[in-house]
């Protein structure tokens, strides 16, 4: 079963603004026009990104995915690695074609830069998505409270809403023990 969260790079708990921004710019990343590399593998990507669209932003479609994706997975281990290694070189891609914007922004908002290197340091995704949502949604006005948003939004999904695990989940991602952060992670979703 295609997890339509991963193909679209959005954590699980994410809001609709976020899911149509990234959806948007994934689509600018495999568009026929821009993609560099095979032209069959940006279509195969468009196809799945527009199916995965389109079930996350319904939210009958959604609320029956996830309890269908739950009911599937829960005899799966989770393999969240907080690395940045799994992040997609098209991401990268995109961030090209955004760099103009993004740099342009960040003249007007200078705080941009520090929000999104500290975003980045728990996980190079999160960063993409601040980026994505205030690009995307012209957002910049509100850029901190976003980056507060997008962070609590991601360690809810992966450490619960417990403030002091969440804490300490940051902690253990920026201080690179990340193998104790998946420790945490499986522990919290395997004892609750």
């Amino acid at each position: 079963m295609q997890d339509h969260y991963a193909v679209l790079g959005v954590p699980r708990n994410a809001d609709q603004e976020l899911i149509k921004a990234t959806y948007k710019a994934l689509l600018k990343i495999y568009h026929p026009d821009v993609f560099k590399g095979d032209k069959k593998f940006a279509t195969e990507q468009l196809k799945k990104i527009n199916i995965a669209y389109e079930i996350l932003s319904d939210p009958k479609k959604r609320k029956n995915y996830d309890a269908h994706y739950k009911e599937n997975s829960d005899k799966k281990e989770n393999t969240e690695d907080f690395s940045n290694e799994g992040f997609r070189d098209e991401r990268t891609a995109y961030q090209k074609i955004i760099a103009e914007e993004w740099n342009y922004a960040m003249g007007f908002y200078p705080e941009l830069k520090g929000e999104y290197e500290s975003l980045k340091k728990i996980s190079q995704q999160l960063a993409f998505n601040y980026q994505v949502l205030l690009i995307e949604g012209k957002l910049f006005e509100n850029a901190v409270k976003i980056a507060a948003k997008v962070k609590d939004d991601y360690l809810t999904s992966k450490f619960s809403s417990d403030k002091d695990l969440k804490t300490i989940a940051e902690i253990l991602i920026i201080t690179e023990n990340k193998r104790f952060a998946l420790d945490l992670n499986k522990a919290i979703k395997t004892l609750g």
